[in-house]
């Protein structure tokens, strides 16, 4: 079994004398030669075995001298190893090093970022300037950063935030940079509301703008790459009245980014996340109250852009007459109580009677009290409610500095003639000289 070799039992006989010997499955009986050879063969057991018995004290000895020469090199390491561990810091060094100065790490936009040339600033500059001439973008205004600047019926800051969003929105569109306060004094004044304000910027700036229907409309638009002027009301996340937001699009998720000119509302808990991530459909859908679309894509290659025009120099009228803060303040809330809503020219006539008024010397010395006559003007209930826009106090300005509308001696007006003499009519007003005027001059 194994190896080939056949098994061949021994005889009871053989087994006790022990004198059989397998080899290569063939069984021999010992003779005198067999005697020697057992000899011989006993003996090489013998030094065999005290070979194995000495062997294991050489290999002992073998490793205990490889031993001591690895030690020996150990202790004294070469030129190059000296230099290294005088180089290399200890492990606590390291580590305390490692704990003392945090990794840093590239913010996202700039992980990408390499090494800059020596010349890096320069070229910085220059495609600064590329993005800023030639391509579009949103300017980021606030209302808190243009103060008291009048618009409409306040300031930029309680009433801006559709010229906010026209400034952005005109800016965008013609890559000419508009800013609030500039709009605010060509256009402020131009209009009772700031829908209708809307409407007259869109038009004296010749920008490519609609009306929306109803939201779908406004989705749509976003979808096809326009931008949207909404106004929210107080149902939306962005105020408890009414209040301009500006749609820029869609971003990779599809949400809305939205501009917002008001200040705090970027910076509440429930809003920041959102202006930055961008705002769901359902969330600009809440407290939608209409809104103005504009296409980009229907831009001139050329877009106009608008200047105001130069103002028209007169010789002055009431040559060292200036008004205090409470006297300019008065004859704005008689301008709006008499005026409101009439035209430019119309408001102005109503101030220019009352200084016309006052420099004749006909009616008293002072302001206040010319305009405080209840026989001549409003009643003085009127005037405390009144509350006086930017366009009132452009009338007094143009009525100080001209041009003029009426000539100096038109001193009435009413809704009806109030002398023989009249100038003519502007608006819902009649404007007069002094009773008897027309016919002195006649004569």
């Amino acid at each position: 079994m194994g190896c080939g070799h056949r098994y061949r039992p021994r005889s009871q006989a053989q087994q006790e004398e022990g004198l059989i010997f397998y080899r290569r499955g063939r069984a021999t009986v010992p003779g005198k030669q067999g005697a020697l050879h057992l000899f011989k063969r006993n003996i090489l057991c013998l030094l065999l075995a005290a070979a194995l018995l000495i062997q294991p004290i050489s290999l002992r000895t073998w490793a205990d001298e490889v031993t001591q020469q690895e030690e020996t090199i150990t202790e004294e390491p070469t030129e190059a190893q000296k230099t290294e561990e005088i180089i290399e810091e200890p492990e606590e060094t390291r580590e305390s090093a490692e704990e003392s100065e945090p990794e840093e790490t590239l913010p996202e936009e700039t992980e990408d970022w390499q090494e800059p040339e020596e010349d890096y600033e320069e070229d910085y500059e220059e495609v600064n300037e590329e993005v800023y001439e030639e391509g579009p973008f949103f300017p980021n205004y606030t209302l808190e950063e243009y103060g008291d600047v009048l618009y409409g019926s306040g300031t930029i800051k309680t009433n801006g935030c559709s010229v906010c969003c026209m400034a952005v929105a005109a800016t965008y569109l013609t890559g000419h940079q508009y800013f609030p306060d500039e709009l605010a004094g060509w256009f402020g004044a131009k209009a009772e509301n700031n829908v209708d304000r809307i409407r007259y910027m869109a038009s004296a700036l010749r920008l490519p703008m609609t009306e929306a229907e109803n939201y779908n409309f406004v989705r749509e638009a976003l979808w096809e790459g326009k931008i949207v002027i909404q106004l929210m009301n107080g149902k939306s996340l962005f105020t408890k009245s009414q209040h301009f937001i500006l749609l820029k699009g869609f971003n990779s998720d599809g949400k809305i980014m939205v501009y917002d000119p008001s200040n705090s509302n970027r910076s509440s808990w429930y809003l920041a996340d959102k202006f930055e991530n961008g705002f769901t459909i359902d969330e600009i859908c809440w407290g939608y109250d209409g809104a103005f679309i504009l296409d980009p894509a229907a831009m001139p290659e050329d877009p106009f852009i608008y200047e105001e025009p130069v103002r028209e120099y007169v010789e002055p009228r009431y040559d060292g007459l200036t008004l205090t803060e409470d006297e300019t303040k008065l004859l704005a809330k008689l301008i709006y109580v008499e005026a409101r809503g009439e035209c430019e020219d119309g408001q102005q006539a109503i101030a220019e009677v009352v200084l016309n008024r006052y420099t004749s010397g006909l009616f008293g010395t002072s302001l206040t009290a010319i305009i405080n006559d209840e026989d001549a003007f409003v009643p003085q209930k009127l005037l405390k409610e009144a509350k006086p826009g930017q366009a009132q106090y452009e009338a007094i300005d143009r009525a100080l500095y001209g041009p003029y509308v009426l000539p100096k001696e038109v001193m009435f007006y009413g809704r009806v003639r109030t002398t023989d003499s009249v100038w003519g009519e502007i608006g819902r007003h009649i404007f007069c000289y002094p009773r008897g005027y027309l016919t002195q001059e006649a004569n």
